[in-house]
């Protein structure tokens, strides 16, 4: 899967999206990407937050993109179309009936803040500009991600996989 979102500010602690699929608790399934200590960071679940390290607090456009292949646990995080953390990650190291922290978590998809109350607790809203939010059902290439980031209009582009319009079960709340 994927995630693709512009985004523009100066806060330097802010959800921008947040996704938990079930139940009301942050389990193996929810993700979050936001912004800490002025970087932009990601959560997978609670396997961990990887970082890229670079500040985005300049009240510059900036577009964001993690991707996640699960066939061999690559995630990867660009910021800009740049590459900025790519390792394993994974994603099946804990039971898919744990939690974490005991933190609740609202189930569905949430931009612009975070729907956890544990370890996200305190990113708050984000006090920004966020733009074209787009979940792929597919983990997009380099390349894919460089078209984006370059400001490439969607019309006539052809991915590796497809938009993903369907959220079951989820609100989407903006």
């Amino acid at each position: 899967h994927s995630w693709s979102v512009w985004f523009r500010g100066t806060d330097s602690s802010g959800c921008l999206i947040s996704r938990n699929p079930w139940g009301t608790d942050w389990n193996k399934g929810s993700k979050a990407l936001f912004v800490r200590d002025g970087v932009l960071q990601y959560d997978a679940g609670w396997v961990g937050n990887p970082s890229t390290g670079v500040g985005v607090t300049d009240d510059a456009w900036h577009h964001a993109a993690v991707t996640f292949r699960a066939d061999d646990d690559a995630l990867a995080i660009y910021l800009d179309g740049q590459l900025h953390y790519a390792e394993t990650f994974n994603t099946n190291a804990y039971d898919e009936s744990e939690t974490h922290n005991g933190g609740e978590a609202e189930t569905g998809l949430f931009i612009g803040e975070a729907n956890f109350s544990g370890g996200l607790s305190d990113l708050g809203k984000y006090d920004g500009l966020i733009d074209d939010v787009t979940m792929f059902t597919a983990a997009l290439s380099a390349e894919d991600v460089a078209l984006i980031a370059s400001g490439a209009a969607f019309s006539g582009v052809v991915f590796a996989g497809e938009i993903d319009t369907e959220v079951p079960a989820e609100t989407l709340r903006a």
